[in-house]
């Protein structure tokens, strides 16, 4: 494991970025919204994965940041796991193998082409045009995930020794509309921010934004898009103001979509956590009103 935490840390080049520490609490910011604004933001928020479900962690996670100083990747991480375990969300002990990598790179492209050659694991299962798609993309920000294959009984189903995962018939299985024979989980999931974004970005708005984009497959500039506040607009909406944290909309998206059924479809889910925001943000509103 140490091999390959060094060679992580060569790959990406340390950066000593002056910036406020991750604080011991998590405290989430937001505005309400009119009632019913949580199927716009499940939606929003939501990036299916191939098969169309929303793809998650079912081991437990463990951050690592790179390219920061040492101090501020393991204020990173710290925060990043206090974010998930506010949504309920196994976290490893530490000194684990890392499955959530947050990368500070100077250039995007040129580190992607690097990586292509120097540490081809960091792709695993994506094909050559998916990962050309990462290098050419203009957005500065870019995430990605390994995925492993399970059958909706939780039994890995195989895979060719390829570039890509090659699905395997599963004949236990019986056809359904509603829920997949098949099941999409994280192996690891990745952020790569170019540094020059950073400015006058928190660590703890660093980090709640990292968390957004590893522990769920979510769409960025969609997100920042729709009205309900939320930490994935601290890059897509430069000029306007943004969460000093994790919203609270965050926090019930990540607690939703961890309790939401992994084998169901996209849609399925979306409306299962669309249920479980409600019910959580009316929670919310009558215990306020008890006060």
């Amino acid at each position: 494991m140490r091999y390959w935490l060094l060679m992580l840390a060569a790959a990406v080049g340390l950066h000593d970025g002056a910036m406020a520490q991750a604080t011991d609490d998590i405290i989430v910011s937001g505005q309400r919204g009119k009632r019913d604004p949580e199927k716009t933001f499940v939606e929003a928020m939501a990036a299916p994965s191939a098969n169309g479900q929303l793809a998650r962690f079912t081991e437990k996670i463990c951050p690592r940041g790179f390219g920061l100083s040492e101090q501020n990747n393991q204020g990173l991480a710290q925060r990043i796991r206090r974010v998930a375990a506010a949504a309920k969300i196994p976290v490893a002990e530490e000194g684990c193998r890392p499955n959530i990598i947050i990368l500070f790179v100077t250039d995007r492209r040129q580190a992607i082409a690097r990586w292509r050659t120097d540490r081809p694991d960091f792709f695993i299962g994506l094909t050559p045009s998916r990962i050309s798609a990462l290098a050419a993309g203009t957005d500065p920000v870019t995430s990605w995930q390994i995925v492993r294959v399970m059958g909706k009984d939780g039994r890995p189903i195989g895979k060719a020794d390829s570039d890509m995962y090659d699905y395997l018939v599963n004949e236990q299985t019986v056809p359904s509309r509603l829920v997949s024979s098949i099941q999409i989980e994280f192996a690891a999931t990745f952020v790569l921010i170019e540094q020059k974004l950073i400015g006058d970005a928190s660590l703890v708005q660093l980090a709640d934004y990292a968390a957004m984009r590893t522990l769920a497959n979510t769409d960025a500039m969609a997100a920042a898009g729709q009205r309900l506040p939320t930490i994935l607009s601290l890059f897509s909406s430069p000029g306007e103001p943004v969460p000093l944290s994790l919203t609270e909309w965050d926090l019930r998206y990540l607690t939703a979509l961890y309790d939401s059924p992994l084998a169901a479809r996209a849609s399925q889910q979306q409306r299962s956590m669309g249920k479980l925001i409600k019910q959580d943000a009316d929670r919310g509103d009558s215990e306020t009103g008890r006060r």
